[in-house]
């Protein structure tokens, strides 16, 4: 079942970033600035990055990372390609930072048993179900 999720997560990404004539910040804010791209692009990898240390993989969550944004790079070149799409290093740095950020915030919430859920909506830890 990880594989699939994975896989899911992997050809998702692939088709957003290379849907010809794609701009989501055109559709929520019905214009098209660099700053607006930015903050979808690290918004959608710190989404997708999350999702993928969940899934628990055994690869250390650093080179889960590192392989990610390396995918996000190759999908950003092939926008040389694709219609109405351009390479963009910017993008690239924001995929980054938004990988980062996951790798943190996962670090901080799930690996340091903060919980993500109240204590009262929690099933198994500490909440007295055996």
């Amino acid at each position: 079942m990880k594989k699939i999720l994975l896989l899911f997560i992997l050809i998702c990404t692939a088709l957003l970033l290379l849907w010809p004539d794609f701009h989501p910040e055109k559709m929520v804010v019905n214009d098209h600035h660099w700053y607006y791209d930015l903050i979808i692009h690290g918004g959608y990898f710190f989404v997708a990055m999350f999702l993928v240390l969940l899934l628990r993989l055994k690869l250390n969550k650093y080179y889960q990372g590192i392989i990610f944004w390396v995918f996000s790079i190759v999908l950003e070149l092939l926008q040389y390609f694709t219609y109405n799409r351009s390479v963009d290093v910017v993008d690239m740095g924001s995929n980054l930072v938004g990988i980062l950020v996951a790798i943190v915030v996962f670090g901080w919430f799930v690996e340091s048993r903060i919980p993500l859920a109240p204590p009262d909506k929690r099933i198994g830890i500490n909440s007295g179900e055996k």
